[in-house]
């Protein structure tokens, strides 16, 4: 009688390390010391204009090229859910995919760099990007705490990562994927809680704080 064969098993040894490298690297251009040297470097009005917009670019294209090594070759199916359940799934996906564009609506075209790209190419002199990418400002000095910034003070880090936490077919390489980035999501948004209490100031922040939870929830 034939043998039978084990189960097939992603490329994990090649998921994880690309998966971090790609975590490290991006956390690390979004550091306040590779800013600094990006300016010592290139000048004051290069990198304000042409800093965040690279990163953006990184980001964005290094994401895709993730996702398509962690989706296509030799993996471990872990579960596979059927209708209805599969149908709850997809729409869980397409609310975080849409919640993701709100967030991006309402931090404003300043997530993209866009002011500071459209001041450099226009001659003049860009100002820096946020430190963090958070609620903004009302006029009164409070951070505002509408729309997706009510239901949790990080959705650009968590509404991303959950669009793949809803994938109805699990396998070993996507979930060592959403495990690392559900981390780097993690520490990501506490390094930024630092960031935005800095610029802000305590008092404000924990004033926001009380409106909007940390995870999810209202």
């Amino acid at each position: 009688m034939p043998r039978s064969q084990p189960p097939p098993r992603g490329d994990l040894k090649g998921v994880i390390p690309v998966t971090v490298a790609f975590i490290v690297a991006k956390s690390a251009l979004a550091s306040r010391q590779a800013k600094g040297l990006a300016e010592k470097g290139l000048g004051a009005r290069v990198r304000n204009g042409l800093y965040r917009p690279f990163y953006i670019a990184f980001s964005g294209v290094g994401a895709v090229l993730l996702v398509r090594k962690v989706y296509r070759g030799p993996h471990k199916v872990l579960y596979d859910l059927r209708p209805p359940f599969s149908w709850l799934m997809r729409v869980g996906q397409v609310a975080c995919v849409l919640a993701t564009i709100e967030t991006t609506r309402v931090v404003g075209p300043g997530f993209f760099g866009a002011p500071q790209l459209k001041a450099f190419l226009g001659g003049g002199e860009p100002a820096p990007e946020p430190q963090a990418q958070g609620p903004a400002l009302r006029e009164d000095g409070e951070l505002q705490s509408h729309s997706v910034f009510a239901v949790t003070r990080h959705p650009n880090n968590w509404f991303p990562t959950a669009i793949f936490l809803f994938e109805p077919r699990m396998t070993d390489k996507r979930l060592a994927f959403c495990l690392l980035t559900a981390l780097h999501g993690l520490v990501g948004s506490v390094h930024e809680e630092y960031r935005l209490r800095k610029d802000y100031g305590d008092a404000v922040y924990d004033r926001y704080a009380k409106k909007a939870p940390f995870l999810f929830g209202r």
